[in-house]
């Protein structure tokens, strides 16, 4: 009895150590990687699907939805590895808003006005619930609107 009891414990502790080396390990390759998004196509396409079924598009919305978000998203990236640094934030915030105007101007073109309200309706959701989200953390500094409103709309 004693045997079973002693085996069993190491091998729950040889269990647990070998679980920690490999935390360890997955941590450090994923922190060599430079990112762990998903590619921009990637993007457009689970994106593009969440409107196809919140507004109810059609196949030829969709494929025009697509389209244009793979433009945002790469110029997103373009704009980030343009503007990389902390001191350059100004030009880069001017960048996301131009593009986020640019988005804006291309969906009125192709969905309808009650589609168009329902993804407002959309986004002013998800941006209180991001403004929530900030107020909650504890020693956080106030959320900035126009930045939270960028981020929700470039996403």
């Amino acid at each position: 009895m004693k045997k079973l009891f002693v085996t069993s414990i190491c091998s729950i502790s040889l269990l647990v150590g070998g679980a920690q080396t490999n935390s360890l390990i997955n941590k450090s390759e994923s922190s060599a990687q430079k990112s762990n998004r998903p590619t921009v196509e990637v993007r457009a396409e689970r994106s593009s699907m969440r409107m196809k079924n919140d507004l109810n598009l059609s196949n030829d919305q969709y494929t025009k939805l697509y389209d244009l978000k793979l433009a945002k998203y790469k110029e997103i990236e373009e704009v980030r590895a343009k503007y990389a640094t902390d001191e350059q934030k100004d030009a880069r915030k001017d960048s996301f808003r131009k593009i986020r105007d640019t988005y804006k101007t291309s969906l009125k073109t192709f969905l309808t006005a009650d589609q168009y309200t329902k993804w407002e309706e959309f986004i002013k959701v998800k941006r209180d619930r991001l403004m929530k989200g900030y107020e909650q953390q504890p020693n956080s500094k106030p959320a900035d609107e126009e930045a939270v409103m960028m981020q929700v709309e470039l996403d």
